[in-house]
């Protein structure tokens, strides 16, 4: 709507022009809210005037009527321009309702967290076991970017890859036997005990607009697990953990100001395998970058 005012007068310049060139007298003249412009003849050059609807003008080329219509406070209505002849036959119609955003990108969104469990049960454990994957909170850390990023006006898609640590708060490291994760007591003060996986993920998202650079961003994620492993340190060890969910889904919110903000990752499915090992439902919490 700001290049309307640009558009009418360039308009009106072009015609007095041509017709000073063809040395024909014009008069500008104004009746009620309509200006015309005619030559000596009395023929309209060009005539602005008011169209039928609210928010439109109407300018008259020869035998051509081009209809400007802005945005409406109101209403979910965007600018357009529709050219007609006199028959009100449809020439040419830009309508940006219809105009599809796309976006593709690579290499962003970068999040920085923290991870939990959530809905833990170590039910088929003996009692001494429960709770043996409980965490260090500040230091179960979660990274996560985008490597591939496509965008449809709202709609949101592409690949991500993702980092997660699982600090253990106990002397602990965790070992697949028989087919069940178990706890190993290590027989000294190990530095950074830690279960660690490595993901690549297909998230599915909307945004929300909510005004003044405000916006909220639900979504659902497929990911699959590419690796992982347990580590602890002095000496270093690093031993691969099978048992591990190999397709995690969940749901994920952001929340954003402009091009910084915080989010929410909630696992649908299972950390390990059914019946593997307990019942952990991953969970994850920090800061985004837009």
């Amino acid at each position: 709507m700001k290049r309307f005012p640009l558009l009418i007068p360039a308009l009106l310049c072009a015609t007095l022009a041509a017709a000073q060139q063809t040395r024909t007298t014009t008069t500008l003249s104004a009746n009620g809210d309509k200006i015309e412009i005619a030559d000596s003849t009395g023929t309209h050059l060009v005539t602005l005037s008011p169209g039928s609807d609210r928010g439109q003008v109407v300018l008259g080329v020869g035998s051509f009527a081009i209809t400007l219509e802005g945005r409406r406070q109101t209403e979910n209505h965007q600018p357009r321009i529709v050219v007609t002849d006199d028959d009100e036959q449809t020439f040419i119609r830009i309508d940006t309702r219809r105009r599809k955003k796309i976006y593709l990108g690579t290499f962003g969104h970068p999040e920085f967290g923290f991870n939990f469990f959530a809905r833990q049960s170590y039910s088929h454990y003996a009692p001494e076991l429960d709770g043996f994957m409980d965490l260090k909170p500040g230091k179960s850390i979660h990274f996560g970017f985008t490597l591939l990023d496509f965008r449809i006006n709202n709609f949101s898609t592409g690949l991500h890859f993702m980092f997660n640590d699982y600090a253990f708060s106990e002397n602990i490291t965790v070992r697949r036997e028989n087919g069940t994760i178990v706890p190993v007591t290590l027989d000294r003060d190990y530095k950074k005990s830690k279960m660690n996986t490595a993901a690549i993920g297909i998230p599915v998202k909307y945004k929300i607009n909510l005004g003044k650079g405000f916006s909220l961003t639900p979504g659902l994620y497929g990911d699959l697990t590419l690796g992982a492993h347990t580590k602890y340190k002095r000496p270093k060890h690093k031993e691969r953990l099978s048992g591990v969910n190999p397709w995690q889904s969940g749901a994920s919110l952001y929340f954003a100001y402009r091009h910084i903000g915080i989010y929410a990752r909630y696992g649908f499915s299972q950390t390990f395998r059914d019946g593997q090992g307990p019942r952990l439902h991953p969970v994850s919490i920090g800061f985004v970058l837009n």
